[in-house]
């Protein structure tokens, strides 16, 4: 397993110890497979993002349904970049092809959309 730095402080009456030390803000960590890593980092290449930036903002989009109920903060809005000037139908075999190459790296089954 590879340790991705993503360690977390909850809402806790005493600060993090590790956080006070470094006078860094709060970090999540999480274990990930070489392909999970390969995956999260290939999709936040496609959207722009760092992997840390893409982790916290799709975490706060599922906690708060803002994808069904929209988001009061477009801070924590994120899309996979596609060419502007990519034709509807061109766009779509864009966005297929890149789920699906995330897919392939977690050797899951191709989608069609």
């Amino acid at each position: 397993m590879i340790v991705a730095s993503l360690h977390i402080q909850a809402l806790l009456d005493t600060p993090c110890k590790r956080c006070i030390d470094s006078q860094k803000m709060p970090t999540i960590t999480t274990e990930l497979t070489q392909r999970e890593l390969e995956a999260l980092t290939e999709y936040a290449n496609l959207c722009g993002e760092t992997i840390s930036d893409l982790a916290r903002k799709a975490l706060l989009r599922e906690i708060t349904l803002a994808d069904g109920y929209g988001a009061d903060d477009p801070q924590y809005e994120f899309h996979m970049i596609v060419p502007a000037k990519a034709a509807r139908s061109e766009e779509h075999k864009i966005i297929q092809e890149n789920y699906n190459k995330i897919r392939r790296i977690l050797g899951w089954k191709e989608i069609e959309l």
